[in-house]
């Protein structure tokens, strides 16, 4: 649906049935006068790109479809400038145990495949993660699954090319997207442990334990780290090669969201709440 902003509904689309039992948990991405939608996962699962001011198709791209209680991807698609051209990127999970996922370059013009490097897992929650440079796009799986780093620009089948690291090893469960800042990846995990690696090798740099059950995204402001657990703390860390925790604090409420940041004001959203945090006084 789009509404204007005095609430009046402009136009709305019916794109059809999400057949899995976790629903949908993609955003939206405006890009131009195109508004892209991962419809999925389950059967049918699509890229649909639609004319923001009427709603109408402009472009679809058909992908494989998981109809399964656990697997699946709900991931938000990331737009990247890659030299003379974008590049819309998508995870795509394996069909099942065993099966292998992949990391897609579209053309958002026209939703054609650019390249495709395999290597993700049977699911996943965090959309693609790149940095200031948009050089390096990385991919997290959860359900234990391995995160890989893939520079873009290619063309086709890239993994032997383009595919720069692939944890092997058993990961924990990741829900929520990490962040790249200054050549590290910040990645937060649902048993409480956050994790900092060199984005060019995938070397864990250094890794602690925050605590709680890590869901929320992780956001930085003014060169900081924020990432929230379930039971409601946020933590505040300095980025950088060596850990340190500036601050927890506690609203003692259960919490699914990351935060949000405007204007030096830190937004909270909890299950009975939303909360302003400022750090200068309102007249």
């Amino acid at each position: 649906m789009a509404y204007d902003l005095q609430g009046q509904l402009l136009w709305q689309r019916n794109l059809g049935p999400l057949l899995h039992r976790w629903g949908n948990g993609s955003s939206p991405v405006l890009y131009g006068d195109q508004l892209i939608v991962y419809h999925g996962p389950g059967e049918p699962t699509r890229i649909v790109s639609l004319d923001k001011n009427t709603g109408e198709t402009i472009w679809t791209s058909e992908e494989i479809g998981i109809n399964s209680p656990i697997f699946g991807s709900w991931s938000t698609p990331l737009i990247l400038r890659v030299g003379d051209h974008d590049e819309l990127i998508q995870p795509l999970p394996g069909a099942g145990i065993g099966e292998t996922g992949w990391m897609r370059g579209y053309d958002p013009t026209n939703g054609k495949i650019l390249w495709q490097c395999e290597g993700l897992g049977n699911e996943v929650y965090a959309m693609p993660v790149a940095g200031p440079s948009g050089k390096i796009v990385v991919g997290i799986s959860g359900h234990n699954g391995p995160t890989m780093a893939v520079r873009v620009g290619g063309k086709g089948e890239v993994t032997s090319t383009h595919r720069l690291w692939r944890t092997e090893t058993k990961n924990p469960q990741r829900i929520g997207t990490g962040i790249i800042h200054e050549g590290l990846l910040y990645i937060s995990n649902a048993n409480g442990l956050f994790e900092c690696l060199d984005v060019e090798t995938g070397t864990v740099v250094w890794r602690q334990r925050l605590g709680g059950n890590l869901w929320g995204s992780i956001v930085m402001g003014d060169g900081n780290l924020y990432v929230g657990n379930l039971e409601g703390d946020t933590f505040v860390l300095r980025s950088g090669r060596k850990f340190e925790l500036l601050s927890k604090n506690s609203v003692q409420e259960e919490s699914y969201a990351a935060v949000a940041i405007s204007q030096g004001d830190v937004f909270l959203r909890t299950y009975e709440h939303l909360y302003c945090i400022s750090g200068s006084e309102r007249p």
